[in-house]
């Protein structure tokens, strides 16, 4: 009740606007998108608007600072059931004693942190990547034929939800395809029976489905302007991973945006691609890529504060409101700008942690956590590839971490409490 009460808090002293995409995504749902082409260059976030765009209808069409808050009040919602899809998942595949670090970690890292408060994919990835994995383990859980059906076809239709949603999410469901074919403890998995059959052609339906249904509405709808051929290609946020920090870079999507055919684009692309691959040789791309897992990974406040006007809270000359305990801890006098904020010491210390525990974590065979362990590699093998530098984009992955983790700590425990009891026999045996 006091995580809730504080969550609240939270939205109510640290709702406002900004200067990047999330008011792009929420002017877009109340039929102002600004700049008009937004939505064609970034079609990634056409799924948010949309379920931005319900909200807004349903609640009466309200102004901006109604819905931003409303969306944000949403957003405690989204948080805490991934805690509690989370915690189902930990108790199938590992024991009740690892329960407790994985609540300590979520709750230290994301639920009670300002990211509640504001309204883009990022808190739609951390539940989408929880029930992708409460999916997952309902698969080993349920023994039933026609539940495992029923997953089968949320499977799909998760599958395909996080894809638009927040694409590298789709990782995951790779990380499973690995181990279905490679680790022992999914062999009956791997017969070709009818009821698995059947089970993936209910997937593959769901799947396709809800993406044709999406490709329909797009087509469709006369919200925005989406232009599919200006949309960005993958070798877009390859080229800009690979300058700077390999964070965001204007530069390229000026580029990007100034050159009408598709074919042109992707080619300029490659192009750019090969020539800052050119400029770093071999042993300096080596030392670019350390220092970019480095970004990618090193902020326990997973970059709040790093883009751009990154938010400003609502009424930030009240006096009355400056001094509450959220703005003192998250912002700089009602604005949030990089580093600039009380908490970041604590979150710090914690994530550093966290990222001790997945190293010794590194030992752990079983198949369940070598499914982790795929998946964080991979993840951070995508924004090593990709647009990052920032770890802001580890929100997406954050399930997968604090579980293992969980699972690292609980075996660290155990470990200690082993060593206290030889330590108590040798001493009574003195």
């Amino acid at each position: 009740m006091l995580t809730l009460l504080w969550q609240i808090w939270m939205v109510m002293m640290l709702s406002g606007t900004s200067a990047w995409d999330p008011v792009n995504i929420t002017r877009g749902a109340m039929g102002h998108a600004e700049p008009k082409l937004y939505f064609s260059y970034n079609s990634n976030t056409l799924l948010l608007m949309y379920i931005e765009r319900l909200v807004w209808l349903i609640i009466g069409q309200p102004g901006f600072q109604t819905l931003v808050l409303v969306l944000n009040f949403g957003n405690i919602i989204l948080i805490d059931l991934a805690l509690v899809l989370m915690v189902s998942v930990t108790r199938r595949w590992f024991n009740h004693r690892t329960v407790p670090f994985l609540i300590f970690f979520c709750w230290t890292l994301f639920m009670v942190t300002p990211w509640v408060a504001l309204t883009y994919t990022d808190d739609w990835a951390f539940l989408l990547a929880a029930c992708n994995l409460w999916l997952v383990s309902g698969l080993t859980y349920y023994q039933r034929t026609w539940q495992k059906y029923i997953l089968a076809g949320g499977i799909g239709i998760s599958l395909m939800f996080s894809y638009f949603m927040k694409p590298p999410l789709v990782i995951f469901y790779i990380a499973v395809l690995i181990v279905l074919f490679f680790q022992k403890g999914c062999q009956k998995w791997h017969r070709p029976t009818f009821q698995a059959s059947l089970a993936v052609i209910i997937g593959l339906l769901c799947a396709t489905a809800f993406y044709a249904g999406m490709q329909t509405y797009t087509h469709y709808q006369h919200v925005v302007t989406v232009d599919a051929r200006l949309a960005h290609p993958a070798t877009h946020f390859m080229a800009m991973g690979m300058t700077g920090n390999g964070a965001y870079n204007n530069a390229d999507v000026e580029m990007d945006q100034s050159i009408k055919s598709p074919t042109k684009r992707q080619k300029a692309n490659m192009n750019l691609i090969k020539q800052r691959l050119h400029a770093f040789g071999p042993v300096n791309y080596l030392k670019f890529l350390v220092q970019k897992q480095v970004n990618n990974t090193a902020d326990g406040s997973f970059g709040w504060g790093a883009d751009g006007i990154f938010l400003i809270v609502n009424h930030v000359t009240s006096a009355r409101l400056k001094h509450t305990l959220p703005r003192v801890l998250f912002t700089d006098g009602g604005v949030v700008r990089l580093n600039s904020y009380e908490y970041r010491f604590y979150a710090q210390l914690l994530w550093s942690i966290v990222l001790l525990l997945l190293l010794l974590a590194g030992r752990q065979a079983g198949w369940k956590s070598q499914l982790f362990k795929y998946g964080i590699v991979g993840g951070m093998m995508f924004l090593l590839l990709f647009e990052g530098g920032r770890s802001r984009y580890l929100i997406q992955f954050l399930p997968m971490y604090f579980i293992l983790a969980a699972v690292s700590a609980e075996r660290v425990w155990r470990q200690v409490e082993s060593w206290q009891k030889n330590h108590r026999q040798l001493e009574d045996v003195k």
